[in-house]
Protein backbone atom coordinates (compact mmCIF):
# COMPACT_ATOMS: atom_id res chain seq x y z
CA UNK A 1 0.00 0.00 0.00
CA UNK A 2 1.36 3.17 -0.78
CA UNK A 3 1.55 5.92 1.81
CA UNK A 4 0.15 9.65 1.72
CA UNK A 5 0.11 12.95 3.23
CA UNK A 6 -1.99 16.30 3.17
CA UNK A 7 -1.03 19.58 2.17
CA UNK A 8 -2.76 22.96 1.88
CA UNK A 9 -4.40 23.79 -1.74
CA UNK A 10 -2.24 25.53 -4.27
CA UNK A 11 -2.55 27.91 -7.26
CA UNK A 12 -1.07 25.20 -9.38
CA UNK A 13 -3.46 22.62 -8.39
CA UNK A 14 -6.79 24.31 -10.69
CA UNK A 15 -5.31 21.87 -13.75
CA UNK A 16 -5.64 18.20 -12.07
CA UNK A 17 -8.57 19.26 -9.98
CA UNK A 18 -10.28 20.03 -13.20
CA UNK A 19 -9.33 17.08 -14.60
CA UNK A 20 -10.12 15.11 -11.45
CA UNK A 21 -13.90 16.50 -11.19
CA UNK A 22 -14.62 15.06 -15.35
CA UNK A 23 -14.54 11.93 -13.73
CA UNK A 24 -18.25 10.09 -13.83
CA UNK A 25 -17.46 8.86 -10.14
CA UNK A 26 -16.81 12.35 -8.71
CA UNK A 27 -19.47 13.77 -10.20
CA UNK A 28 -21.77 11.21 -9.34
CA UNK A 29 -21.35 11.47 -5.85
CA UNK A 30 -20.45 14.39 -4.86
CA UNK A 31 -21.76 17.93 -5.50
CA UNK A 32 -19.15 19.72 -7.97
CA UNK A 33 -21.04 21.77 -10.57
CA UNK A 34 -21.27 20.30 -13.52
CA UNK A 35 -20.34 20.87 -16.18
CA UNK A 36 -16.51 21.66 -14.18
CA UNK A 37 -14.45 23.93 -15.44
CA UNK A 38 -11.11 25.46 -14.96
CA UNK A 39 -13.17 28.17 -13.22
CA UNK A 40 -14.93 26.05 -10.69
CA UNK A 41 -11.09 24.60 -9.89
CA UNK A 42 -9.49 28.32 -9.41
CA UNK A 43 -12.69 29.30 -7.04
CA UNK A 44 -12.14 26.43 -5.11
CA UNK A 45 -8.50 27.11 -4.53
CA UNK A 46 -9.48 30.49 -3.78
CA UNK A 47 -12.22 30.33 -1.51
CA UNK A 48 -11.62 26.69 -0.18
CA UNK A 49 -15.58 25.53 -1.25
CA UNK A 50 -16.49 27.44 2.19
CA UNK A 51 -15.02 24.58 4.01
CA UNK A 52 -13.61 24.65 7.54
CA UNK A 53 -10.37 22.84 6.11
CA UNK A 54 -9.18 21.49 2.76
CA UNK A 55 -6.30 19.13 1.82
CA UNK A 56 -5.27 17.99 -1.24
CA UNK A 57 -3.83 14.42 -0.57
CA UNK A 58 -0.34 13.54 -1.91
CA UNK A 59 1.54 9.89 -2.83
CA UNK A 60 4.02 10.37 -0.67
CA UNK A 61 6.95 9.19 -2.28
CA UNK A 62 6.00 11.46 -5.31
CA UNK A 63 4.30 13.96 -4.02
CA UNK A 64 1.71 13.40 -6.78
CA UNK A 65 -2.14 15.00 -5.82
CA UNK A 66 -4.45 11.88 -5.47
CA UNK A 67 -7.50 13.67 -4.18
CA UNK A 68 -9.15 15.91 -1.60
CA UNK A 69 -10.22 15.88 1.54
CA UNK A 70 -11.88 18.63 3.98
CA UNK A 71 -13.74 19.13 7.56
CA UNK A 72 -16.67 20.25 5.76
CA UNK A 73 -18.29 21.81 9.40
CA UNK A 74 -17.56 21.31 12.98
CA UNK A 75 -21.02 21.70 14.95
CA UNK A 76 -20.56 23.88 18.01
CA UNK A 77 -22.96 22.24 19.57
CA UNK A 78 -22.53 18.24 19.39
CA UNK A 79 -18.42 18.80 18.57
CA UNK A 80 -18.78 16.62 15.54
CA UNK A 81 -16.49 17.27 12.42
CA UNK A 82 -17.98 16.65 9.08
CA UNK A 83 -15.98 15.07 6.62
CA UNK A 84 -15.75 14.64 3.13
CA UNK A 85 -13.08 13.30 0.47
CA UNK A 86 -12.77 11.99 -3.01
CA UNK A 87 -10.07 10.18 -5.18
CA UNK A 88 -8.94 11.07 -8.67
CA UNK A 89 -9.92 8.10 -10.92
CA UNK A 90 -6.09 7.82 -11.82
CA UNK A 91 -5.01 6.81 -7.97
CA UNK A 92 -8.14 4.74 -6.88
CA UNK A 93 -7.83 1.50 -4.59
CA UNK A 94 -4.22 2.26 -3.39
CA UNK A 95 -4.95 3.45 0.02
CA UNK A 96 -5.62 7.14 -0.74
CA UNK A 97 -8.96 7.76 1.10
CA UNK A 98 -8.67 5.14 4.25
CA UNK A 99 -5.04 7.13 4.80
CA UNK A 100 -6.54 10.78 4.56
CA UNK A 101 -9.25 9.89 6.54
CA UNK A 102 -6.90 8.36 9.62
CA UNK A 103 -5.37 11.68 8.99
CA UNK A 104 -7.54 14.02 9.22
CA UNK A 105 -9.44 12.16 12.18
CA UNK A 106 -5.77 12.78 13.78
CA UNK A 107 -5.57 16.46 12.93
CA UNK A 108 -9.56 17.11 14.41
CA UNK A 109 -7.87 15.97 17.75
CA UNK A 110 -6.03 19.50 17.91
CA UNK A 111 -9.12 20.82 17.42
CA UNK A 112 -10.59 22.36 20.90
CA UNK A 113 -14.13 20.65 21.05
CA UNK A 114 -13.82 18.10 18.60
CA UNK A 115 -15.19 15.36 19.91
CA UNK A 116 -16.27 12.90 17.04
CA UNK A 117 -15.57 12.95 13.03
CA UNK A 118 -18.87 12.17 10.79
CA UNK A 119 -19.20 11.20 7.42
CA UNK A 120 -22.60 11.42 5.54
CA UNK A 121 -22.17 8.22 2.34
CA UNK A 122 -24.85 7.55 0.09
CA UNK A 123 -26.24 4.54 0.58
CA UNK A 124 -25.80 3.51 -3.13
CA UNK A 125 -21.96 3.94 -2.35
CA UNK A 126 -20.73 0.67 -1.62
CA UNK A 127 -17.01 1.42 -2.22
CA UNK A 128 -17.04 4.65 0.30
CA UNK A 129 -18.67 2.86 2.83
CA UNK A 130 -16.31 0.21 3.04
CA UNK A 131 -13.47 2.79 2.76
CA UNK A 132 -14.86 5.03 5.94
CA UNK A 133 -15.46 1.19 7.61
CA UNK A 134 -11.76 0.58 7.09
CA UNK A 135 -10.62 4.01 8.54
CA UNK A 136 -12.78 2.48 11.46
CA UNK A 137 -15.77 4.79 11.25
CA UNK A 138 -18.56 3.00 12.51
CA UNK A 139 -22.74 2.90 11.17
CA UNK A 140 -24.85 5.13 13.54
CA UNK A 141 -28.09 5.24 11.75
CA UNK A 142 -29.60 7.07 8.97
CA UNK A 143 -30.81 10.75 10.36
CA UNK A 144 -32.61 11.76 7.14
CA UNK A 145 -29.76 12.53 5.61
CA UNK A 146 -29.14 12.44 1.98
CA UNK A 147 -26.41 12.25 -0.61
CA UNK A 148 -26.07 12.99 -4.29
CA UNK A 149 -26.04 9.62 -6.83
CA UNK A 150 -25.85 10.93 -9.79
CA UNK A 151 -28.79 13.44 -10.32
CA UNK A 152 -30.77 12.19 -7.59
CA UNK A 153 -30.53 12.37 -3.73
CA UNK A 154 -30.61 9.37 -1.85
CA UNK A 155 -30.91 8.30 1.61
CA UNK A 156 -27.00 8.52 3.67
CA UNK A 157 -25.66 6.34 5.92
CA UNK A 158 -23.93 8.40 9.37
CA UNK A 159 -20.78 6.82 9.81
CA UNK A 160 -19.10 8.10 12.80
CA UNK A 161 -15.36 7.97 14.62
CA UNK A 162 -15.06 9.23 18.32
CA UNK A 163 -11.59 11.03 18.50
CA UNK A 164 -11.51 11.98 22.25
Amino acid sequence: MDKFTLRSLADDDADWITRACQDDEIKRWTLVPRPYTRDHAIEFIVNHGNEYAVWVIEAFETSAPVGVISIHNISETSGVASIGYWIAPWFRRRGAACASLELVVAYSQTIVGVTACHANIAITNIASRKTVERAGFVELKNLDQTCPDGDDLVAAIVYARAIR
